[in-house]
């Protein structure tokens, strides 16, 4: 199980660290795989990142809960302009020291708030509304430099204010020159953030841009945004907070298309890091942001104003963890009100401008990381660490060995034995070490040696041999294995004996001769081995069957059985096959109505007797080439028998066809009776390529091709177009194309008669 280290929760400021000061330790109780690794730091960390071999196996992130909040500024119960009150608090920063500085929207003022003070006091502003250099007008953002100089965004003034530590009045560093879409003007701007060279990047909200003004520069330029209003990854609809990571990432709260966009220094288009899913409460969407903070590491906390929530959003996540509110609007220490501000100190805490309850409330978290991991692979080992201040180091390396199973197994040279004989085990290890020890068992009993082999002089029925191995290895898991039990039987030498006999002494070629065989008295159960020419065949049965048996060869039974070491042997039968003679089945002959010819079948094998069936038209079905003259085609069975009484038979087809011819009338008058024109008879092979009719005008009637001759399935029924044609002559065409690839063309008149 791994170990939870809860701190408290902090965030990354911005600087850098010429040495951490703090340490890191890698310690492991076994240095084997599956033990596990822990660091060990007083740090309060924010990642731990495990590698093996110098490649990151796992990173884990510190995971926050949040608790409910407290009021540190204003009151949900009574706004005003009192030191101790605030009027729709919309903006805060805070510094190293935890003051917190509020914008005071509508006291026109800027509030700085020292840890646990009861009142404000007032570092900007608070000379009613006015464009006076020591006035504000609707402010709505601010910055605070490590210096303590505040940057204020003068919304109803569309400038941005500097105010340096402890001045009575500002310096406009940006806009200031009326409300436009010049880049010297601004128009709505909405949010502020100065990076560490002093360049002022501004949210201006009404161009949909995000504006960079450089040092003393009386313009600014365009470095996101600036194409229009809409939800494409170069625009912005109506962005209202801004944030720059260390590396010059901008992170905007993409208000109305409710996301927050980062756009990479340079780029000319944004990826949305949190939201982006529509207008909606769901962990994965946002519903109007209004500020951004981001961490070190690039993780991000926005206020989801609609949902009165902060929420939380990882590096890379494609969902939010609610932070802080998520109960439902209200004023109770665990609801907000249109939350307008977030702020995450050093500390790990949120301060949020509860905008709708007039207040500031902190949200202190805790914070738990897995200081643990487990190796599953072998490797060397390190882990990378990093506070939440953003210092990172590596821990002291530690080798990971493989693990061992150590693992046995036993073997015996025979498990069924006869009385008398002895049985010899030998040890296969694996995982042992250099120096592994083995314990044999008999019957559960320790015997032998400590050795990898172990004989048993004289064995015993039911007898039980087994063995233990203890490794030595480092990494051993588990160090001991048991091998597994192997049972022995011993059986005594009781006489058997065995007798076959057959169905018949010889049999045809592919015949099936069948033997039976009778054990001894007293031999049961039995086993039996069937042998031809000495060669296993057949299942294990008292009966055997084939139809595959050489002619001269030798059939023996075997009999074993488990009541006794011996074996017996039955008689031999010597098995005689007589040949079978062959008739080739499939042949044809063709012939013309009224011819003859001789049958001459394909045989092999000496034979006694023919016959042929039927015997319609043959000369002699008794003989072998009879004279054939049938009146229609037939199929001829031909059987003969063997000189050794062996028979066999075959087919012969004769195919009787007449001369293609072509009446020259019909009466299609439904009786039955030369109803149809079409070509008659036509020899084998035949097929009518094309058939036309015609009438006396020359118009084609009737057509049809590809078809056999004698069919009247494919004739003329003496209609046209499903009507009945006129009586009269018509003329007709022929194509045949017969078997030996010649064509015959036939074509003359044909009478219609009703």
């Amino acid at each position: 199980m791994k170990a939870l280290i809860v701190i408290a929760a902090s965030v990354l400021v911005h600087g850098s660290f010429a040495q951490c000061p703090y340490s890191a330790v890698l310690t492991s109780p076994g240095q084997c795989v599956g033990i596990p690794l822990t660091v060990n730091t007083t740090a309060i960390l924010s990642q731990i990142t495990w590698n093996e071999d110098g490649h990151a196996v796992l990173v884990s992130k510190a995971v926050t809960t949040a608790r409910t909040g407290i009021t540190i500024a204003g009151s949900p119960t009574l706004h005003g302009g009192s030191t101790s009150q605030l009027n729709n608090p919309i903006g805060l920063w805070g510094d190293a020291n935890g003051n917190i500085y509020i914008v005071d929207r509508l006291n026109y003022r800027i509030q700085k708030w020292a840890p646990g003070a009861s009142n404000g006091s007032t570092v900007a502003g608070g000379n009613g509304q006015g464009v006076a250099a020591n006035q504000l007008s609707d402010p709505i953002g601010i910055f605070v430099d490590a210096a303590g100089t505040l940057y204020v965004d003068d919304y109803g003034n569309d400038r941005i204010q500097k105010w340096t530590s402890g001045a009575s009045s500002g310096v406009t560093v940006a806009g200031g020159n009326g409300q436009g879409s010049a880049q010297n003007q601004l128009f709505d701007a909405t949010g502020v953030f100065v990076d560490k060279t002093g360049n002022v990047f501004i949210a201006d909200a009404g161009n949909n841009r995000i504006q960079e003004w450089t040092p003393g520069a009386s313009t600014g330029i365009t470095v996101a945004g600036g194409n229009g209003p809409g939800p494409a990854a170069n625009q912005f609809d109506y962005p209202s907070g801004i944030f720059v990571d260390q590396d010059g990432n901008l992170y905007v709260a993409d208000e109305k298309n409710n996301r927050v966009q980062k756009w990479a220094s340079g780029a000319s288009s944004g990826i949305t890091v949190a939201g982006g899913n529509g207008a909606g409460k769901a962990a994965n969407q946002l519903n109007t942001p209004y500020t951004v903070f981001v961490d070190r590491v690039g993780d991000v906390y926005v206020d989801d104003q609609v949902n009165a929530r902060i929420q939380f959003w990882p590096d890379g996540a494609t969902s939010g963890i609610t932070v802080a509110g998520g109960n439902g609007g209200g004023a109770a220490a665990n609801q907000l009100f249109q939350p307008t501000g977030v702020f995450v100190d050093a500390n790990g805490v949120i301060y949020i401008a509860d905008y709708g309850n007039n207040r500031v409330q902190k949200w202190a978290m805790l914070s738990g990381i897995a200081n643990t991991y487990v190796p599953s692979s072998a490797g060397t080992y390190t882990a990378v660490v990093m506070d939440y201040n953003g210092c990172v180091l590596t821990s002291n390396p530690i080798v990971v060995n493989p693990a061992t199973a150590a693992s046995i197994q036993i073997s015996a040279t025979d498990t069924n034995l006869c009385a008398g004989v002895p049985v010899s085990y030998s040890a296969h290890a694996s995982g042992g070490g250099a120096q592994p020890s083995f314990q044999w068992r008999l019957n559960g009993a320790n015997t032998g040696s400590d050795s990898t082999g172990f004989t048993n002089p004289a064995p015993a029925n039911s007898d039980v041999v087994e063995c233990v191995m203890t490794s030595n290895d480092l990494c051993a898991m588990p160090a001991v294995a048991t091998s597994n039990s192997i049972p022995i039987k011993v059986t005594p030498d009781l006489p058997l004996a065995i007798s076959i006999s057959a169905d018949a002494g010889s049999i045809c070629a592919g015949e099936t001769l069948h033997f039976i065989a009778s054990p001894s008295a007293g031999a049961n159960p039995t086993d039996y081995h069937w042998q031809v020419n000495g060669v296993p065949a057949g299942a294990d049965t008292s009966r055997f069957s084939s139809n595959r048996l050489p002619d001269g060869g030798t059939v023996r039974c075997l009999l074993t059985s488990p009541s006794s070491c011996l074996t017996a042997t039955s008689n031999p039968i010597g098995v005689v096959v007589k040949p079978v003679p062959h008739v080739d089945s499939g042949q044809s002959v063709s012939l013309l109505r009224g011819e003859s010819t001789v049958l001459q079948p394909v045989v092999t094998g000496d034979i006694a007797s023919w016959l042929w069936s039927p015997a319609a038209g043959l000369s002699d079905n008794t003989i072998r080439d009879p004279q054939a003259s049938p009146a229609t085609s037939i199929v001829y069975t031909l059987q003969v028998v063997g000189m050794d009484g062996c028979s066999a038979s075959g087919t012969l087809a004769v195919k009787v066809s007449s001369p293609i011819r072509v009446p020259n009338a019909f009466t299609p008058n439904g009786d039955g009776r030369n109803d149809v024109f079409y070509v008659l008879g036509g020899p084998d092979g035949s097929m009518i390529r094309d058939l036309s009719v015609y009438s006396r005008s020359g118009q084609r009637v009737f057509h049809v091709h590809d078809v056999p001759p004698g069919d009247p399935a494919f004739g003329w029924n003496g209609s046209i177009k499903g009507s009945k044609a006129q009586t009269g002559n018509y003329m007709y065409v022929a194509i045949v194309a017969l078997a030996d690839g010649t064509k015959e063309e036939f074509k003359g008149n044909i009478l219609l008669i009703r």
